[in-house]
């Protein structure tokens, strides 16, 4: 651009030269104003030029600057997103784990001890030690992109299987359960323990929503479906807690938003994921006249339900 810039103004003098020796006769003669014009029109395109060579370079490197800057957030968000959710899917047995350690030592404490009840308080470490480690592997392979570990198994088993973890925890909080889970499903192909997780957790959020509620029954209802023109099969999760509110509905699964004090945001973000990569999808909406409804999609296992 400078090259161009020293070429054209060395040709605008060049022609104000020749044109002032051939035809200049008068100061305000037409070659004057014809080369003073000349040489204001070359100077003005170039300066135009050259700014606007200028303002796409540096706008060229102001968008370098922020996608360099995205990217660098993308990755804090990324670590952030993947601490938290191993915080959050650990939290659980942790608490479980510390809850019967601390009934079997009252237990044993006892005059004679109660070999039976600690030996039912151990055998509940055991399994709640061996869910967190399924939650920690569950979080590698989902982050990894894998699908090693993916079997085939009746969703109603799982449903019924995490109704019996968290059966404690119902009776604790006075709630109602009720399922509706229709006979003969087809089988899905997934990560067990990952799908376990989901249910896990979407369940547990669902008593936590009914904690505040003392004016009415706090019911909590599970049914599946099939719906044959998608090839899939459709889990509900109902509550009758205060629910959701209309603004939020959009909200909900999008990292660190939470509508708990205490509350990491991360949970619900990581069982969205996690249905994602099983080929379905989680929704949420609001129940009539209250609560919230779950609902998880997944694809049928079409080699092994046929």
């Amino acid at each position: 651009m400078l090259d161009l810039w020293l070429m054209v103004t060395v040709s605008a003098w060049l022609m104000e030269i020749t044109l002032q020796g051939l035809f200049l006769t008068d100061r305000f003669s037409l070659a004057w104003y014809v080369g003073r014009a000349y040489s204001l029109v070359a100077g003005s395109v170039v300066l135009i030029a050259l700014l606007s060579e200028t303002t796409t370079l540096y706008a060229h490197l102001a968008r370098t600057a922020m996608r360099r800057r995205a990217a660098r957030n993308a990755r804090q968000i990324a670590m952030d997103t993947m601490a938290a959710s191993i915080a959050h899917e650990v939290n659980q047995p942790l608490g479980s784990i510390a809850l019967n350690a601390e009934a079997a030592l009252q237990y044993l404490a006892r005059t004679p001890p109660n070999d039976d009840e600690v030996r039912a308080a151990l055998e509940d470490i055991a399994a709640a030690s061996a869910r967190g480690s399924q939650a920690i592997a569950s979080l590698r392979a989902m982050f990894n992109k894998t699908t090693r570990g993916r079997v085939s198994f009746d969703v109603t088993d799982l449903v019924r299987e995490v109704l019996a973890i968290l059966d404690l925890d119902l009776h604790a909080q006075r709630v109602l359960v009720s399922t509706a889970l229709r006979a003969g499903l087809p089988r899905i192909l997934a990560d067990r323990g990952q799908l376990q997780q989901v249910l896990l957790n979407l369940i547990t959020n669902a008593i936590e929503s009914m904690r505040s509620v003392s004016d009415r029954q706090r019911r909590l209802r599970i049914s599946s479906d099939f719906a044959e023109g998608m090839s899939e099969i459709r889990i509900s999760i109902e509550d009758s807690g205060p629910g959701i509110d209309q603004q939020d509905e959009k909200k909900i699964f999008e990292p660190f938003f939470s509508t708990k004090p205490t509350g990491m945001g991360i949970g619900l973000t990581i069982c969205r994921s996690i249905v994602i990569s099983h080929g379905g999808s989680l929704r949420a909406f609001s129940n009539k006249p209250y609560g919230t409804i779950f609902e998880i999609a997944l694809p049928v296992d079409s080699e092994h339900s046929s």
